[in-house]
């Protein structure tokens, strides 16, 4: 899969995603280590929440459907979000950012490879 993902991936997308991420995940890390256990569970029920509510109500699928996303502010500030989250919970980002992917990659073949190249995003396959 990952000849197909260099090949297919949609750099123009992947490259400010991965920049971005590297850096907020580490953040993310950082200010995980340092929450005292009764905010972490705030913050990480915080999170889920908000994750079934956009999820159940397609919230994303409606900001993003109004969005440039191709713009360089969101190719780097929509994985930035995504990274911070998922460094700081553990969980949820990433499928955030999915669902960023699907609509900002050109077609599915990009989406695909994407997904298949992206470190960022291979963590979710296990």
């Amino acid at each position: 899969m990952l000849p197909d993902g260099i090949r297919d991936a949609d750099w123009d997308v992947t490259r400010p995603a991965i920049v971005s991420m590297s850096i907020t995940v580490a953040l993310g890390v950082w200010l995980f280590s340092k929450l005292h256990s009764d905010w972490l569970t705030l913050v990480l029920g915080v999170v889920i929440s908000l994750l079934a509510i956009v999820d159940t109500t397609k919230g994303i699928d409606r900001v993003i459907s109004r969005l440039n996303l191709r713009s360089r502010g969101l190719t780097f500030g929509f994985p930035a979000l995504t990274g911070f989250i998922d460094g700081i919970s553990g969980t949820g980002g990433v499928l955030i950012l999915l669902f960023y992917l699907r609509h900002a990659c050109r077609d599915h073949v990009s989406l695909r490879g994407t997904v298949s190249y992206s470190p960022f995003v291979g963590q979710i396959r296990g």
